[in-house]
């Protein structure tokens, strides 16, 4: 025979443990032994339903029933559309804007692609082959303006090209008058 918990939190149960005793609570939920004033309420995560005091659950938005759960709910306020401070577009660690187009044919697994190939691609009116390089002609990374653009063949072209303009460190090996 099943029953639900006596101490509020609404789950079901047999009402007969293995040897026989008739059973109110669900190990661990009764009240009178841990003289609890809170509630149960779902992990946000995983929808566990876990005990929480008036002051966690009055304070808190997100709640979490382990580890596990709560490093999903830190993974949802940060990252991509989920976190409040999203544009759609981010700057990521080499300094190149990165904007959310996940059916653009050419987007990685994440659905990003990088703004200056969309700018290229709107100025020729084609998508650009995966071994063609757009150069940003006054190296400002973030300086996406149409006339700042050029498009390279490939990728040795550009190398020669930044080796010309000094950008890269010279050596002593160093290939001269490669342009």
């Amino acid at each position: 025979m099943k029953i639900s918990c006596a101490c509020g939190c609404g789950q079901i149960f047999e009402k007969f443990d293995s040897y026989h005793r008739a059973r109110k609570f669900i190990h661990g939920h009764n009240p009178i032994n841990k003289r609890k004033i809170g509630k149960f309420i779902p992990c946000t995560a995983c929808g566990k339903l876990i005990y929480r005091t008036p002051s966690l659950v009055k304070n808190r938005k997100y709640s979490s029933c382990s580890r596990k759960c709560f490093r999903k709910i830190v993974h949802m306020w940060t990252a991509g559309k989920e976190n409040y401070r999203w544009k759609g577009r981010f700057i990521n660690s080499n300094g190149y804007i990165i904007l959310s187009m996940p059916k653009h044919p050419l987007a990685n697994k994440a659905g990003l692609i990088y703004e200056h190939r969309l700018v290229m691609e709107k100025i020729l009116k084609r998508h650009l082959k995966p071994n063609e390089i757009v150069h940003h002609k006054n190296e400002i990374k973030t300086d996406n303006r149409p006339k700042n653009l050029e498009l390279l063949i490939n990728t040795a072209y550009h190398t020669k090209l930044h080796h010309k303009l000094s950008s890269f460190p010279q050596s002593k090996h160093h290939l001269h008058n490669t342009l």
